[in-house]
């Protein structure tokens, strides 16, 4: 970093701070106080893990109990494909079906469960950056 007026962030009109900070965040993810004409840091930035997508609405189901359908809402920001999936508690994937082509908004879809056994299922809705999972109860 350099201070192209040569004051630094540490005399007369050069008081403050620096940071830099990700994407649109507010946290820093690094950042520094005074130093003269200029100042070197290394820094190493990455993710440890797997991508992961938004996650941030609880996905809810209604009614649930279900005997003959169940309602959910999804979120679109443009339009897409909203990917549906029902798995046992075993793992084992029941029902996978696609809506596709959805305008942008909000929607209130509906999925039958007739053919299933009661029991107790996993139902995760995809968009194009969310996945969300919740359990499902079939009379």
């Amino acid at each position: 970093m350099k201070d192209a007026a040569g004051n630094g962030l540490c005399c007369g009109d050069g008081i403050g701070f620096y940071a830099i900070l990700e994407g649109n965040n507010t946290t820093p993810i690094f950042s520094g106080q005074s130093f003269g004409y200029e100042e070197r840091n290394q820094i190493a930035y990455s993710y440890v893990g797997v991508d992961e997508m938004n996650t941030s609405n609880e996905l809810k189901l209604s009614p649930n109990p279900a005997s003959n359908a169940f309602n959910y809402n999804v979120s679109l920001e443009k339009a897409g494909n909203v990917k549906i999936t029902i798995y046992d508690l075993n793992g084992r994937l029941i029902i996978r079906d696609i809506i596709r082509d959805l305008e942008a908004g909000s929607h209130t879809l509906t999925q039958s469960v007739r053919e299933l056994e009661g029991g107790v299922y996993m139902v995760n809705i995809e968009t194009e950056n969310t996945s969300r999972t919740a359990r499902l109860m079939v009379e």
